[in-house]
């Protein structure tokens, strides 16, 4: 599971994230196991950890960090110029992320839409 999701969506699964139950009879078919396996793999965190930690390795996989935020807006600067529709830009994105094998970290990649918190300087007014 940690695979599939490291492919698409692009993102690791979250420590307690438990996939869609569809996907889960998906992927426990195809390697013969229980869908109920997931649930006794997943009350370790260390070992989503380890595994996570071990597949980024063997893969040539990266977390998400300032580097590459640079270079994915260097990326993505000159595609805005002539895209206009922001979901197919996000899109492109997220395409381009999976293909360089950046993933954000899981708190920060399972956030809500609705989460309109922004990280700012203590002394920056809020925006109303």
């Amino acid at each position: 599971m940690l695979l599939l999701y490291m492919r698409w969506p692009g993102r690791v699964l979250e420590a307690g994230e438990n996939p869609p139950g569809a996907i889960l009879a998906f992927v426990a078919d195809q390697i013969d196991v229980p869908v109920t396996a997931f649930n006794d793999y997943a009350c370790r965190d260390e070992t989503r950890r380890a595994h996570l930690v071990d597949l980024m390795q063997r893969f040539s996989h990266a977390a998400f960090n300032w580097n590459h935020f640079r270079a994915i807006v260097a990326f993505a600067m000159p595609v805005a110029q002539t895209v206009a529709q922001p979901f197919l830009l996000a899109g492109t994105v997220i395409d381009e992320l999976r293909r360089r094998r950046r993933y954000c970290r899981p708190r920060l990649s399972s956030r809500r839409s609705s989460d309109t918190r922004v990280s700012r300087p203590n002394n920056s007014p809020k925006k109303s």
